[in-house]
């Protein structure tokens, strides 16, 4: 859903020995959001201004907000019997949206067609509340159009008028030459998917056919892309010292790791995409990443976040087929599950024999999932001939002709973990999984389930303090994206 993101105990060994890989690899080629206490609004709409905050419900495409001071939405003034409504006061030349007043209803009419409309009644002490209302949905006879879609950091939001079963990110504006392959599968009307910085044409379709129109979207998420770890030291001193060292702290950075993956959405491919290319790209900012150590793993029931212990001295050397290690960091199949348990998703089995890539099977054959090497989606896996993993985190079309022809990846190549950049020519050897039965917590392994049985979804009761604040200020940031979307593309709405 577009507004209804939501968002440890003790520390449990686990003998995982048998169930990650260590081989540095190939060569370079919703549970409810916490609801605010929120503030009475005054009698008068004059000059007040109102926050949106958590998401309190969600039914009939509609999410309902508590009104909360942390996050500046909109400003309301008075005129007569209708009403302005206005952006940031401290921007410059902020847009102007028409308003309608009814009773103790104030409906805010929005160049994307979405209305917003704020109830309360103060003489009765009831809660503020604010609707957002997407337009009616059309029934499925007709091919979906876009009506709405906007980024948020590398994240692509696509809101369309009607159920759609696949959505097309296209660097041309056409979608016939696209393949099969090239589509997301989805379901409902709205659609999150990670994408990399670039300029996209936005397509939709159900067993109507594929949307006419023709809708763009350009991603700009300030991520710092560094491919292959190049120019990129690994940290050799524990990373809080570290960072503090350039003035930044592990807190700020977990944070913008948590902010970045509620974004994208909690239990998500989107999600885990988020996570990786956040860490990768605030670590090179200071010319830095995550060391690669053999056996380093991230497999216990406290690990969220970057760890203190990166970057530390080991006790005793490790060694591997690749070489000897002294400082602490992932190999590459742990580098896979950090990305998803930032996202929610827990990947440490009770069993010693089961691979990463189990995790997405569906029944007790491990192969079930195994899929076409040219079809993996953010989130998927890839490992090759010497069981090196990779976690895909997008699709690419280097060429620009419309057809993905490359992946983006997020792999540990010793001495650090990097992106890279894998064209599909590159990966004929490799065997790629279907994480699928994870994401859906579907898949077989999770009766093993270490921490939470009998579901790879780690509860939200079980999420650092960091990350269900982050995720209970999300729809709010999502919501202020999608009206600042509609004023950069369109404009004030001046019926």
């Amino acid at each position: 859903m577009l507004f209804g993101m939501s968002g440890c105990g003790g520390r449990q060994e686990t003998d995982l020995s048998g169930t990650m890989d260590t081989d540095a690899g190939a060569s370079p080629e919703p549970s409810a959001v916490p609801s605010a206490a929120p503030t009475a609004l005054p009698s008068r709409y004059s000059g007040d201004w109102f926050f949106l905050d958590a998401v309190l419900s969600i039914s009939d495409g509609s999410a309902v907000f508590s009104l909360d001071g942390r996050e500046t939405a909109l400003s309301v003034e008075e005129t007569g019997s209708a009403a302005l409504c206005r952006m940031d006061p401290d921007v410059s030349g902020d847009p102007v949206f028409q308003c309608e007043r009814s009773g103790d209803d104030l409906t805010v009419k929005l160049p994307s067609g979405t209305d917003l409309v704020f109830s309360t009644d103060p003489e009765k002490g009831q809660e503020p509340e604010v609707s957002v209302s997407l337009p009616e949905e059309k029934d499925s006879s007709e091919p979906p159009e876009v009506t709405d879609v906007f980024s948020c950091g590398g994240v692509v939001c696509v809101v369309f008028d009607r159920e759609t079963d696949a959505v097309l990110l296209s660097s041309v504006p056409g979608a016939d030459q696209a393949p099969e392959r090239d589509w997301y599968p989805c379901s409902g009307r709205t659609v999150r998917i990670f994408k990399s910085d670039g300029d996209y044409y936005v397509f939709g379709k159900n067993s109507a056919g594929i949307s006419a129109e023709t809708v763009s979207c350009s991603v700009r998420s300030g991520y710092r892309y560094v491919y292959f770890g190049e120019g990129m030291d690994p940290v050799s001193i524990p990373v809080s010292e570290f960072l503090e060292s350039k003035g930044d702290s592990l807190e700020r950075m977990n944070r913008e790791i948590a902010d970045r993956v509620s974004e994208a959405g909690m239990y998500s491919r989107a999600g885990v995409a988020a996570a990786a290319v956040t860490l990768v790209s605030q670590l090179a900012e200071y010319d830095a990443a995550v060391p690669y150590q053999g056996l380093g793993r991230y497999n216990q029931e406290s690990d969220w976040g970057i760890p203190e212990r990166w970057g530390s001295k080991l006790e005793h050397k490790e060694y591997d087929n690749n070489g000897s290690y002294t400082i602490s960091g992932l190999h590459c199949a742990a580098s896979s599950m950090w990305a998803y348990r930032q996202a929610g998703l827990n990947t440490v089995s009770k069993r010693k024999d089961v691979a990463l890539y189990g995790f997405g099977r569906h029944s007790g054959n491990y192969r079930d999932n195994i899929i076409p090497r040219e079809t993996c989606r953010s989130g998927d896996l890839l490992k090759t001939s010497t069981t090196h993993t990779m976690l895909v985190v997008d699709r690419l079309d280097r060429d620009g002709d419309g057809i993905h022809d490359a992946y983006l990846a997020l792999e540990m190549i010793s001495p650090v973990m990097t992106l890279s950049i894998r064209p599909f020519r590159s990966i004929r050897t490799c065997t790629a999984y279907d994480m699928s039965g994870l994401f859906d917590d579907t898949g077989e392994e999770r009766k093993f389930a270490a921490y939470w049985p009998d579901t790879y979804y780690i509860p939200e009761s079980a999420w650092p303090d960091y990350l269900r604040e982050s995720a209970g200020g999300t729809p709010a940031r999502i919501a202020l994206r999608q009206l600042q979307n509609a004023v950069e593309t369109e404009g004030p709405n001046d019926d």
